[in-house]
């Protein structure tokens, strides 16, 4: 137990060693299908953390209250305390690794810096892969496109991802679709009817203004989807649907990769859900395109021509007032 201890701090053997230790220890008392499960968590740690009981039991091969049952079995007041440890210890794991990575980059060969932020990014896709199945994007498709309107927020590190979808969400959605800033949300709000959907990016650190919205939309009686780091992030417990991305970063940031493959994912799944009505706007826009297009190139060069006749004719009125002043 000594040997493994060392090198880790009194923290990382508390939430790391001692959880998963308890899992191991509880083995022999378990009955088959806990055990399997419980192999299952420790085997897949980062997904356990980041879904519900009723999912982990499916993605195994079992039933929700089997889930639950294992997490009163290792000594935790249900399973939302056994999902909060395995999420520390994934903090913890998080943290160190990026200690050691503040401590690997120093005078490190670029190179290999570029393969681990390749192989980073990598785990970071095969997670989020793992995190979200199917029905979850199908059902996110089917709020985006039935709903009234439509708006995206994210604030702080979540904005780019909030433009990001906002854009495609524009192309391919007749209705409207909103960009939600802070200050303006107070006015945005007031007058949508109750068919509408907020979709809000959220990640640590956590902006309680996106809780706020959440609560707003709710009363009007809109529903929310949240693009989320984790399963414990404040958004989950307001959202109707809820699509988890990993964010590991190689050395400080976070990694937005997991974001914009849930993005992808999305606006596969409406294209695919939807795909005559998403035909038909992506024509409108291009053709609106097209015409905004064409009018710049007139304007352009209606512009030049003005130019060019402007300085023709102050030229000609020259050479007249020069004559003028002449026979004066």
């Amino acid at each position: 137990m000594a040997e493994r201890k060392k090198g880790r701090t009194g923290a990382d053997v508390s939430l790391d060693y001692e959880v998963l230790s308890r899992i191991r220890s509880a083995m022999p008392d378990l009955s088959p299908a806990k055990q399997s499960l419980a192999r299952y968590v420790m085997e897949h740690v980062e997904e356990a953390a980041f879904i519900s009981a009723r999912e982990l039991g499916r993605r195994a091969g079992y039933s929700e209250p089997v889930a639950v049952r294992l997490a009163t079995n290792l000594n935790f007041h249900g399973y939302g305390e056994f999902q909060k440890a395995l999420q520390d210890v994934l903090r913890q794991r998080l943290w160190r690794s990026m200690q050691v990575n503040v401590e690997r980059n120093r005078g490190a060969d670029p190179g290999s810096l570029l393969a681990e932020v390749y192989r980073n990014e990598l785990e970071n896709l095969a997670r989020t892969f793992r995190f979200n199945d199917l029905s979850s994007y199908q059902r996110a498709a089917g709020l985006v496109m039935e709903a009234d309107w439509v708006a995206v927020m994210g604030s702080r590190a979540s904005q780019p991802t909030a433009s990001l979808l906002h854009y495609y969400l524009t192309q391919i959605r007749k209705a409207p679709v909103m960009l939600w800033q802070a200050p303006d949300i107070p006015q945005a709000l007031y007058g949508l009817g109750p068919n509408g959907l907020a979709i809000v990016v959220s990640q640590a650190n956590y902006d309680r203004i996106v809780s706020f919205v959440a609560e707003d939309v709710r009363r009007v009686g809109g529903k929310v989807i949240g693009l989320v780091d984790s399963w414990s992030a404040p958004i989950v417990a307001l959202s109707d649907l809820v699509l988890v991305a990993s964010t590991t970063g190689t050395a400080l940031e976070l990694s937005p990769i997991g974001f914009s493959f849930i993005v992808s994912a999305l606006l596969r799944a409406i294209n695919q859900k939807y795909p005559d009505e998403v035909e038909e706007t992506v024509a409108g826009v291009i053709a609106t395109s097209r015409r905004y297009l064409d009018f710049e190139k007139l304007h352009a060069l209606d512009v030049r021509g003005t130019r060019r006749g402007g300085r023709r004719v102050a030229a000609a009125e020259c050479g007249r007032g020069g004559g003028r002043g002449t026979q004066e």
